[in-house]
């Protein structure tokens, strides 16, 4: 591995404990990362059980915003009690032909909820 993409990859880790931090409102302590193969291992101290959901929503949530790993593995002790989940981040199906809106005639469409309205 190179230095720029060790850079990048301590990078993405570092923004990942941070939003985990933020999202759980500090309940999720002591957070440590690694990416493995196409997993992304997450270990940590919950001060709760609700932090633990928190923490599953924040991780579903950035599985959604990336596409680097499909799964992640939430690893946490909650008052000396262990805690595994595994959170699967679906990637989006690739059919290889180009998206296409009903009526696409080469030209764009604007819709809102009160009127369909045309952009040339």
């Amino acid at each position: 591995m190179s230095l720029d993409q060790w850079s990048d990859r301590n990078e993405l880790l570092n923004s990942f404990g941070r939003t985990i931090h933020h999202e759980t409102n500090g309940l999720v302590r002591g957070v440590t990362l690694d990416l493995a193969d196409d997993c992304m291992i997450v270990q940590g101290n919950a001060r709760s059980y609700y932090g633990i959901q928190l923490a599953i929503q924040a991780l579903k949530q950035l599985g959604s915003k990336q596409r680097l790993f499909s799964e992640t593995q939430l690893q946490l002790q909650v008052e000396g009690n262990p805690v595994s989940f595994s959170i699967a981040h679906p990637q989006p199906e690739q059919t290889g032909e180009p998206a296409s809106t009903p009526g696409d005639r080469g030209h764009s469409e604007l819709t809102d909820a009160a009127s369909r309205v045309r952009a040339s």
